[in-house]
């Protein structure tokens, strides 16, 4: 992955209006309305004001979507902000991730830490250091981080969940954020296994829950949990069969 401290470029790339360009080496792309980026493209900042197709690669240090960006190819950059969509073809490095927007990859996204207040969809795996997320997420292969942390605004899912430390719960009805993105009183978390030293689950379905200390807070439908220390279930909560092992 580049860093601000690599050469890069010679002269900065500008879209205004509608126009295509060539990919290259750039210090700065920045596209303002409607621009088409042929071939593969690096640059240390990539800013988008409006709509972007990228037929190519792209390796940037910094990227700020307001609008839509469209990438056919693979993605490596230092971070991301996304105030709109960004959709990716291919499998991704995205260092940190951030924004209020929707960020899709059709292939595995990693990196070291996922902030995002919107919607990410992974169809492949998913693996950060740190993953917080205010919104909903779809990851269709194994999400994994050393500390998951989700306030759930719709339904999300994932074919597997592991981390050291797990908290899953439905977002407050009292935040800011709710003012332009109102929060589902039914939003459920749907995961074949979740795998974790510290779990604590609200609103979760799921075949099988793991971990060493366990909490099951209200809401959830387990099928089978298996701890080592410590196990808690809320009322509410229905748990088929627990194993202490």
């Amino acid at each position: 992955m580049m860093t601000a401290s690599e050469p890069i470029s010679q002269g900065n790339l500008r879209i205004l209006g509608s126009s295509t360009a060539s990919g290259g080496r750039y210090e700065k792309a920045t596209i303002t309305g409607e621009g088409r980026i042929h071939g593969d493209m690096s640059c240390e900042q990539l800013k988008v004001i409006g709509t972007l197709q990228m037929e190519g690669n792209l390796q940037a240090a910094h990227m700020k979507i307001v609008g839509t960006a469209e990438f056919d190819g693979s993605v490596q950059a230092g971070e991301i902000s996304v105030a709109g969509t960004a959709f990716v073809k291919g499998n991704s490095v995205i260092r940190t991730a951030e924004g209020g927007g929707t960020l899709e990859v059709a292939g595995s996204l990693r990196g070291e830490t996922m902030k995002l207040k919107g919607e990410l969809t992974v169809r492949g795996d998913c693996e950060y250091e740190r993953f917080e997320t205010k919104g909903i997420f779809h990851i269709g292969g194994l999400l994994s981080a050393d500390i998951v942390d989700v306030r759930m605004y719709q339904d999300c899912d994932a074919e597997e969940l592991g981390g050291g430390s797990i908290t899953v719960k439905r977002a407050s009805a009292m935040n800011v954020f709710n003012l332009f993105f109102k929060p589902s009183p039914h939003a459920m978390f749907h995961a074949g296994a979740v795998e974790g030293d510290e779990i604590y689950l609200e609103y979760t379905r799921a075949r099988l829950v793991r971990g060493k200390h366990v909490r099951i807070g209200p809401g959830c439908d387990i099928e089978r949990i298996e701890y080592a220390t410590k196990l808690d279930v809320h009322r509410s909560s229905t748990v088929k069969e627990k194993l202490n092992k």
